[in-house]
């Protein structure tokens, strides 16, 4: 019998762990996406406004907008 793996209807920002900041690393678009539960590239689209045809909904965009926030992301 194979079973239907279920996928989740959200990603809780909580339940992936925040980066190691004791390195003097800077928070990049990956760490963001890894965060927010989404590919790198959609964190690129919303944060760097790129006028892209690629459709990132409004959830998704609240959720990367959130995830930089918490992370402290800033371009360079």
């Amino acid at each position: 019998v194979q079973r239907e793996k279920a996928m989740p209807e959200t990603v809780s920002l909580h339940s992936v762990p925040l980066p190691d900041i004791s390195s003097p690393r800077r928070v990049t678009l990956k760490d963001v996406a890894q965060r927010a539960g989404v590919q790198h590239s959609s964190v690129s689209v919303v944060l760097n406004g790129a006028k892209s045809s690629t459709h990132i909904a409004q959830g998704t965009r609240e959720r990367i907008l959130k995830a930089a926030s918490e992370l402290g992301y800033r371009p360079n």
